[in-house]
């Protein structure tokens, strides 16, 4: 750089090009800082979303294994053990809470009543813990995402975008992506109403309250 012979002159042009360069490097500093919070933020969303769909297809699995054992130990078809489980599931935590009672499920099935309810309530009581633990993990990943995505600002206008394409929820033929796949999420583990007050911060969905025929669309 030519310098005009004036040293005080000098050192003020030295020291505006110093701060020129200060201001690039800070410029380019935020850019850069902005930019990996940006991708650290997305990429934590897609683990997010991977452990919600695992969650899931976990849910999935211990439902058909119910269905399963009680279709074989019953000798029924495969659409009257999906209502059978669906009647168990349903009622075991409020109306079975002290027991099975055998004509509660024949109120609610009435082609239930010829069923070996001693039978039943061995199968049922051995497969749905394992259910209602997926259940749980479920609603646990549920609450770690919304926590997340509503957390710090940054996630809030940045991550606005999720869930996205990378959240799924497949069902039989069917496959739900993004808020589709989050709503049958919450569907499995959350009554309607529940969930509902849940978002309105009125109340703390209860497992025991799902509704597991969402599990087949």
């Amino acid at each position: 750089m030519n310098t005009s012979g004036d040293p005080m002159q000098d050192i003020t042009m030295y020291f505006a090009l110093l701060l020129k360069i200060i201001a690039v490097a800070l410029v380019l500093f935020i850019i850069g800082w902005v930019l990996a919070s940006w991708n650290r933020a997305v990429n934590d969303g897609h683990i997010r979303e991977g452990k919600l769909n695992a969650a899931f297809v976990d849910c999935q699995n211990y439902y058909d294994d119910m269905r399963r054992q009680v279709q074989s130990v019953l000798s029924v078809s495969k659409i009257e053990a999906d209502r059978i489980v669906e009647a168990c599931l349903k009622y075991s935590a409020s109306k079975f809470k002290d027991g099975m009672n055998p004509q509660l499920y024949v109120e609610e099935v009435p082609e239930f009543s010829n069923l070996d309810f001693s039978t039943l309530n061995s199968v049922i009581s051995q497969t749905s813990l394992a259910f209602r633990d997926a259940q749980s993990r479920l609603l646990h990943e549920l609450g770690e995402f919304e926590s997340w995505k509503s957390g710090s600002l940054f996630t809030r206008i940045f991550c606005s975008g999720f869930p996205t394409d990378g959240l799924i929820a497949r069902v039989g033929a069917q496959r739900l992506v993004a808020l589709a796949a989050l709503e049958k999420m919450y569907g499995i583990v959350v009554l309607g109403e529940t969930m509902t007050a849940y978002h309105s911060g009125l109340s703390t969905p209860l497992i025991s309250d799902a509704m597991t025929h969402t599990l087949r669309g």
